[in-house]
């Protein structure tokens, strides 16, 4: 009944009640028996999917594991091993949805891990920017392996203690400059920690049906230098896939009255919904190439574009293996539309709508969650960024541009700003502009920071940024108003 396809079964809400609740007694007994031998016992936590498909309700387990007194967390948010300039993505947007959830008084110490161990798996270049990340969105404490799980020593590696001690002074400054008490802006990516309650399983036939992707689009908004959060935000917000099941009708309206982009299967769950006069769908499914021979989606609408006849692959990719197909309302402006191998238009690609409530809408026909590498191009990139100032109503959610994989970050207290712009990419960069999001007064101040320790001025002409030296992978520039 748990994986019963379709609707859940109200089977499953009850069994992820009955988990938690044995589950959280028991961790409160463990917690009696560790304080009183003198230590405090922590959570070493994953990705948010996986506990959501548990049931997790999060401030239970906050109160099971302190108690009354400030809880202490070691989030995972990053992979053991060397990999892509996405990865850098996920871990910003991983460990911003591990602090969107924990309490103001946590002790946070975020997991800087390698498996094998050793320069051959993880360069230390990419663990200095996951450190960095880590402290750029607020953390007391770091968690390092000095020792491997085979006793080894230290000193068989001095290279790593020479890195970290090299690495310090910065990592004390990155401390400093982002407390814990600032948070991210963006262009929302929520989640909900009710997706596992509210997924529809295909066949159900195992639990990992029950794992909703709850990141799809900062990998794509990342990619294309836009600024996320894993917070909802008042202008724009994006959901996709079947996280458009996870929030309440009256969310759901809160972010159709202001800017909502959305992909191919959250649009089609929204009509399911009874939402599709919103987002300007009358009815919608998705389609495969074995019945609509598409290609290509060529562009239509200079506002939205690079260029009027630009293209883009639709081919068999992960993202584009079925595509949202909708009998569009009137009101409804295509930006883009499908075409098969000989050029002959075959669908619309993505759209705009504004509805009844004043706000508006973007819909692309992909599936923006399906998979952590985006596939990214000078078109697809022009194009989100275009989308998401339309949806901000001329606003900014605070965007870069000046090379590929240019990653931006932007974070307040409220009162206090901070900006963090890395380069997640191989090629190096010399000179990027960036685009503050509402609100964020006027840059005064940038640090070009590198893994190997140095932290040099960057000079500011306006929204130009120019470091002395190239800015290479994994590098990140810091900016203050």
């Amino acid at each position: 009944a748990c994986l019963a396809s379709g609707a859940p079964h109200p089977w499953r809400a009850q069994w992820f009640d009955f988990w938690q609740e044995t589950i959280c007694a028991l961790l409160d007994e463990w917690r009696g028996i560790i304080e009183g031998g003198g230590a405090k016992m922590g959570l070493m936590s994953s990705a948010m999917e996986s506990h959501a498909a548990e049931g997790r309700r999060w401030a239970q387990w906050w109160q099971a594991f302190g108690g009354g007194n400030p809880p202490v967390h070691r989030p995972h948010f990053w992979g053991y091993s060397d990999a892509m300039g996405s990865m850098l993505i996920h871990g910003i947007a991983s460990l911003d949805q591990n602090r969107s959830i924990q309490p103001a008084e946590l002790e946070s110490g975020p997991e800087i891990e390698n498996f094998t161990y050793g320069q051959w798996n993880k360069s230390f270049r990419q663990t200095f920017a996951q450190m960095a990340v880590a402290h750029i969105l607020g953390s007391t404490n770091l968690n390092i392996s000095l020792y491997d799980f085979m006793g080894n020593r230290p000193d068989d590696e001095p290279e790593r203690a020479a890195f970290l001690t090299r690495v310090r002074p910065a990592m004390d400054w990155l401390a400093d400059m982002f407390p814990m008490t600032m948070r991210s802006v963006g262009a929302g990516v929520p989640w909900s920690e009710e997706m596992g309650r509210t997924m529809r399983t295909p066949r159900g036939s195992t639990w990992f049906e029950l794992t909703c992707p709850p990141r799809g689009w900062a990998y794509w908004l990342g990619a294309a230098g836009i600024a996320f959060s894993a917070r909802a935000q008042q202008a724009v917000n994006a959901l996709a896939g079947p996280l458009a099941w996870s929030f309440p009708d009256e969310q759901i309206n809160e972010w159709l009255a202001a800017g909502l982009l959305l992909d191919g299967p959250a649009a089609e769950i929204l009509v399911k919904r009874g939402f599709g006069a919103m987002i300007g769908v009358e009815a919608a499914r998705q389609v495969l190439q074995e019945e609509v021979l598409y290609s290509m989606e060529h562009c239509l609408d200079p506002r939205f574009a690079l260029r009027v006849g630009a293209q883009m692959s639709v081919n068999d990719r992960p993202h584009t293996r079925a595509l949202l197909q909708g009998a569009l309302a009137g009101g409804a402006v295509m930006l883009t539309d499908l075409r098969d191998p000989l050029q002959r238009v075959v669908g619309h690609g993505a759209f705009i709508f504004e509805n009844r409530l004043g706000g508006r809408v973007a819909v692309v026909p992909w599936n923006a969650s399906a998979g952590a590498t985006p596939e990214m191009n000078v078109h697809r990139a022009a194009q989100l960024r275009r989308v998401v100032q339309w949806l901000a109503r001329g606003g900014s959610v605070g965007w870069a541009e000046g090379g590929a994989w240019l990653v931006p970050q932007f974070l307040t207290d409220g009162s206090a700003w901070r900006a963090a712009v890395w380069n997640a990419g191989p090629d190096e960069i010399g000179t990027f502009t960036v685009h503050l999001p509402d609100g964020m007064p006027r840059l005064r101040m940038g640090w070009h920071c590198t893994p190997a320790g140095t932290r040099e001025p960057a000079a500011i002409d306006g929204g130009v940024i120019r470091t002395v030296r190239p800015v290479h992978q994994w590098d990140v520039v810091v900016l203050v108003p």
